[in-house]
């Protein structure tokens, strides 16, 4: 058996307004609303645009449960301001672009047993966490997560540990190459959150399996 596991966070709208004044206004681009993301209200799996994403891909021995993970691939999403000087005859309109290091998405595997004499499940237990800010705004909080995620040799999937409030996060998991599952989903804004819920404590505590 094979499962993948992958975690995501997004910014749920096009382009936010940042600042304005008599001479400049700046905008910062988000995620893209549900409705351009697609999916269930915004949550998408396959979406090409995050702010963080990690994915660990996992082999079940069927016999004896023991895993082994391979960690392919992590990345952070391109960060774009946009900002129109209003000064200038005609007013000129820049696009900028930049890319937040990824330094601070971290995989650790915990442990990995196989099953035991009984035939319950093997389990392999491995932490994700994520830490990125806005590479245009040095002060700017990170994003966070830390997550420790379970994966039985039967496929289930269990996820614990905490995040921000803000914004957007999934966790889903594909066994054998089937459509990608929902193991857990929170979306910030619907819950009253904003730019606030980046800054220390991560806030919201998660136990869900799927």
């Amino acid at each position: 058996m094979n499962v993948a596991v992958r975690v995501a966070v997004w910014l749920p709208f096009d382009w936010i307004q940042f600042s304005n004044t008599p001479s400049l206004t700046t905008w910062y681009k988000g995620d893209g609303t549900p409705a351009q993301r697609g999916g269930t209200n915004g949550f998408n799996p396959d979406s090409p645009n995050f702010r963080l994403a990690q994915q660990v891909n996992i082999t079940i021995n069927d016999t004896t449960g023991k895993m082994t993970a391979a960690y392919p691939y992590k990345n952070t999403g391109i960060s774009y301001k946009k900002t129109l000087e209003k000064n200038l005859v005609p007013p000129r309109e820049t696009i900028t672009s930049r890319q937040a290091s990824d330094s601070g998405m971290v995989y650790k595997e915990v442990s990995n047993t196989g099953k035991d004499a009984s035939g319950n499940p093997g389990k392999f237990v491995f932490k994700l966490t994520g830490a990125v800010s806005e590479p245009f705004q040095w002060y700017a909080p990170d994003i966070d997560y830390d997550f420790k995620i379970t994966v039985y040799s039967t496929g289930l999937v269990q996820v614990e540990g905490a995040h921000d409030g803000f914004p957007c996060y999934e966790v889903y998991k594909k066994v054998n190459g089937s459509p990608w599952a929902t193991v857990y989903n929170w979306d910030g804004p619907a819950q009253g959150k904003d730019l606030l819920a980046l800054f220390p404590p991560m806030d919201v505590t998660v136990n869900h399996a799927g």
